[in-house]
């Protein structure tokens, strides 16, 4: 499976798990998803802020420990001409709910958005994403991914 399919495939189990929310739209934390050895998506760690959530000693170790995670946060999207540079998504007067998911492996990086008037349709961006989130994405898989000395000194 290549990793734009394989992304979309842990996409759409972690949309079916967050049916069973109030609102999957509009989540009160950003989370951390790793898939266990049968292919089912868990969620591994939570915190309303996102940024910090990334920057955590534990969600490093997450990282570490798996061949692939995904980042599921929820927020505002609004049009780029319908906002200046200093306007928010979320004071934009055409703005909307998404769901951003974030898959990060050694193959690369692909975002896919859900949007919440258009629940059973994906966009998808295979690593052209820029901005905080995505340095702050690629910063945690580079953390966890440093080359460790072993006990003779020689990179394993």
């Amino acid at each position: 499976m290549n990793l734009l399919d394989e992304a979309i495939f842990n996409e759409e189990k972690i949309n079916n798990i967050l049916q069973d929310y109030e609102d999957p739209f509009t989540l009160k934390f950003a989370s951390v998803w790793t898939q266990t050895k049968t292919g089912d998506m868990v969620c591994r760690a939570n915190a309303s802020d996102i940024y910090d959530m990334l920057e955590d000693k534990s969600t490093i170790e997450i990282a570490k420990n798996s061949t692939n995670f995904a980042v599921v946060t929820t927020g505002w999207a609004a049009q780029t001409e319908d906002i200046d540079d200093n306007t928010p998504p979320s004071q934009a007067p055409n703005r909307k709910r998404v769901r951003l998911v974030v898959q990060v492996s050694k193959a690369g990086v692909v975002s896919i958005l859900r949007f919440q008037d258009r629940p059973n349709e994906i966009v998808t961006d295979e690593g052209t994403a820029t901005g905080s989130l995505a340095d702050a994405v690629n910063q945690l898989w580079k953390k966890a991914n440093k080359k460790k000395k072993n006990y003779d000194g020689k990179n394993n």
